[in-house]
């Protein structure tokens, strides 16, 4: 588990209200400064307990609450963190080889270059992350390539169930509300996404098809289309192709 004995347990009394809730609090912010591949095989139970001011900031791979998992997480919150990583990472595990249940987090963010996730970066072959949610609108999740609210890059065989992603996604290829790239046998059921998901470029696949239908609008118009030419602008978060005369 590594750095989790770093945690303090205590209750936190809210002054308005004569419940108390019980929390998992950070004494003070984490900084990783090498992989986080150790791996955890274990159950990890947080009994609706709650994990608060989390900070993991690193420029190696395998970032999150856990480096690596195939045992069960389950039935905990992590609130108002942040985890930044160069590849995989997520709040609760940069990689899932196991499984994520009954877990929630909460005004967070997670950054990184390529396969980031708000609950993992990556799912492996025959991992699951069940009844999972995003709970905020101020979450935000973001890099490259392979962003997804609830996981990035999923392998063959994996399973994502009831889970609700309302963080905000950008990336610039595969990006989704719930995973940024699923591979085959994967099942994604039961769950929604509530947020915007915006992706900062197209493939150049998509261009050269848009080129093509433009220039097929122009030649049913009986346009010269050796008069023009096509380009691509970048506005905002949206990509437009535009027909320019080239004279």
């Amino acid at each position: 588990i590594g750095y989790l004995d770093e945690l303090q347990i205590e209750q936190e009394s809210d002054s308005n209200s004569e419940n108390t809730e019980n929390a998992a609090v950070l004494d003070e912010s984490i900084e990783i400064t090498e992989e986080n591949l150790k791996r955890f095989a274990g159950a990890f139970d947080g009994n609706g307990f709650s994990i608060r001011g989390m900070n993991i900031d690193s420029d190696k791979k395998y970032q999150g609450l856990f480096g690596y998992s195939t045992g069960m997480i389950a039935n905990l919150t992590v609130k108002s963190s942040n985890v930044s990583g160069n590849e995989v990472a997520g709040i609760i595990v940069g990689l899932n080889g196991g499984t994520i249940k009954n877990c929630s987090i909460e005004n967070i963010e997670v950054k990184g270059k390529e396969k980031i996730g708000g609950f993992a970066g990556v799912s492996m072959s025959a991992s699951n992350i069940l009844e999972c949610s995003v709970n905020q609108e101020t979450s935000y999740i973001s890099g490259e390539k392979y962003i997804g609210g609830i996981v990035g890059y999923v392998n063959n065989n994996a399973t994502i169930q009831k889970c609700i992603n309302r963080a905000n996604t950008t990336g610039e290829d595969y990006v989704g509300g719930i995973c940024g790239i699923a591979f085959y046998g994967t099942v994604v059921e039961d769950s929604i996404n509530y947020a915007n998901n915006y992706s900062n470029d197209i493939s150049k696949l998509e261009i050269e098809e848009m080129k093509q239908m433009l220039l097929m609008i122009l030649k049913k118009m009986d346009i010269d289309i050796e008069d023009y030419r096509i380009e691509k602008r970048d506005i905002g978060q949206n990509t437009k192709m535009k027909v320019v005369n080239s004279n």
